[in-house]
């Protein structure tokens, strides 16, 4: 590789590295690129200034792996049209089944998007791809033909944004506690819930299982939706940025016998707030 570019989605401005002819390349003689795109870093052809997606820089660079390489290029941008490029160096000698099963191991594309056999596919499933899509000539080109839609997704985008989301307030609140708590100082949120009326044990057990019952998908995500896998290629969990609460406090007045019922979730952040941060809130003696 004799050049990197920046994401695909800003300027073409090229910023050269990775080898020692790096230093004499130009935008005239690069033929490969580096793209950082979604974080993700991929391998282009570069070719009077065009730059056309080839696959994943880790897949590619692995010599341990397979020549026979499924690749998968996948932008994920807001506001505007994504290319998908799936591309794989042996349709002459696979099998569509092979495909799908290589596609779906291939955890760039997995985590955006989700492949199953059609039932055409399932027909097709023991034929070679290049027996299903015969080879053509494109522009001087050998190119596959393109095969016949399965199906056809539509909207009617006259009734409603045509998008649906698992976040929730809760979630958000967590990774505002959570980024706040990077940049500054420990930070804790506290929300409150609808009171509890039940005050036997049963009742207050319902009260927690409900509330343990919330699907609220506490993961860190990045600004296009999805979640931010951690080492060991599991989400990062912030529950641990909130607390909720369903109860309600009385509060006395300094110097009275009268008392007044205070909000449950102010006072128990303002327990918490007290407290050194290496302390924890429960299991602790009330000192009157």
């Amino acid at each position: 590789m004799n050049g990197l570019l920046s994401d695909a989605d800003a300027t073409t401005a090229a910023y050269y590295a990775t080898t020692a002819a790096a230093s004499a390349a130009t935008a005239g003689t690069a033929k490969y690129v580096l793209l950082s795109v979604n974080d993700v870093l991929y391998v282009g052809k570069y070719d009077g200034g065009q730059v056309t997606p080839i696959g994943e820089y880790d897949i590619l660079i692995n010599k341990e792996s397979r020549d026979d390489k499924v690749l998968a290029y996948v932008e994920n941008f807001d506001c505007v049209d994504n290319r998908v490029i799936i591309s794989v160096t042996d349709f002459n000698y696979r099998t569509v089944a092979e495909f799908i099963s290589d596609l779906k191991d291939n955890v760039n594309f997995a985590d955006t998007f989700a492949v199953e056999m059609t039932d055409n596919g399932i027909v097709e499933k023991d034929a070679l791809i290049e027996e299903v899509l015969e080879p053509v000539l494109v522009g001087g080109k050998v190119a596959l033909a393109d095969l016949k839609a399965d199906r056809t997704i539509d909207y009617d985008y006259t009734m409603r944004i045509p998008y649906r989301t698992p976040d929730n307030f809760a979630r958000q609140f967590a990774q505002h506690c959570m980024y706040t708590e990077l940049k500054t100082a420990h930070t804790h949120g506290v929300i409150g819930m609808e009171r509890i009326s039940d005050y036997t044990l049963s009742g207050v057990e319902q009260k927690f299982q409900d509330l343990k019952n919330l699907d609220l998908h506490l993961d860190l995500k990045r600004a296009n939706g999805q979640s931010v896998i951690d080492d060991d290629g599991m989400p990062v969990d912030i529950g641990r940025a909130i607390s909720c609460t369903f109860f309600q406090n009385n509060v006395p007045v300094y110097n009275s016998t009268y008392a007044y019922v205070g909000n449950g979730a102010g006072a128990y952040a303002g327990m918490v707030s007290a407290l050194p941060v290496e302390q924890s809130p429960t299991n602790q003696k009330n000192r009157c």
